[in-house]
Formats: structure tokens, sequence, C-alpha cells
């Protein structure tokens, strides 16, 4: 049987399943698949009742939750434990990350940020991550590991 963990906020209903196992198998979602059950609930301190984005971190066994209360919570996957909350000030939304650094889209300001593993803290925008003047609402976030680049989607103006 396959595992799942679930991560709802803090005296929030059941809002779903975290499933990382079945995630990644890249099986068809018509074909049968096997089983899961929850093996551990992880509460998330947001005011929004949820996350929104989650990207797995293999190497680091670590799980990012964006919040679109503001912020990103950094989960080890090992323990089931809440390491932190990157606190961001308004509506993050697309994750992903490399071997140093977690890219997020902050749709409420308009930002793209880069946090430093392990220290948690911001170390680029937009100002020196180079993202367009004129872009608005950036949604998902993707890192290129053969290029070395992030690619970030613009909801409002394309």
């Amino acid at each position: 049987m396959k595992k799942a963990r679930q991560i709802a906020a803090k005296g929030a209903a059941w809002t779903g399943a975290l499933v990382l196992a079945g995630a990644l198998t890249g099986a068809p979602a018509f074909a049968a698949g096997p089983a899961y059950s929850v093996t551990a609930k992880i509460p998330l301190p947001a005011s929004s009742n949820h996350g929104d984005v989650v990207a797995y971190d293999a190497a680091a066994n670590m799980a990012y939750v964006s919040n679109p209360a503001g912020g990103l919570a950094v989960i080890n996957l090992a323990t089931d434990k809440l390491v932190t909350i990157v606190p961001l000030p308004y509506r993050v939304n697309g994750v992903d990350f490399d071997g140093q650094d977690v890219f997020v889209a902050d749709q409420g300001d308009n930002t793209f940020d880069v946090i430093q593993k392990g220290t948690w803290k911001v170390v680029a925008t937009d100002a020196t991550t180079k993202v367009a003047a004129t872009a608005t609402t950036p949604d998902a976030v993707l890192y290129d590991a053969k290029d070395a680049e992030v690619f970030v989607t613009i909801d409002d103006n394309n």
C-alpha cells in the first residue's frame, strides 16, 4: 500500500492529502492504481486554511508548500514536521527549486523571489532576478536543470 501525507491548516477541516508516491510515478490518470493511506497529518499555520502548490524535493526529503495568505511552508518529510514558514507578504503561488534555492511566484505584489535553502532567507527578488517589469500575476514556476533557467508563467498579460 502506498503512503500519503496530509497537509492541512491547523484547525481546518480535512482539505486533501499530499500523495507523493503516486504523483511521481507517471502512471496514467485512468489506470487503476494502488491503494493509499494517510500516514501523517501535518498542520499548516495558514490564515487561508490551505496550502496551494506543493513541490517535492527528493534530494533534501522536503516539501515546499506555497500559501495564498503569504509565505512558504518548508516541511521535513523524514520527521513530518514544519521546519519554518518563510514570510512573504502576499499570495504565494508557484514554487520550484534547484540544489541551493527555492523559487516562488508571489501574485499579490507581482514578484518572483529566490529563497536560499537552509537559511530560508529571501536572497533575490525581481530587481535581481530580472523578471519583466510589465509582468503581472506570476503563477507557475519551473526550474530547468539542464540550462539552469527558471521559467515563470504570467496569468494576466502573457
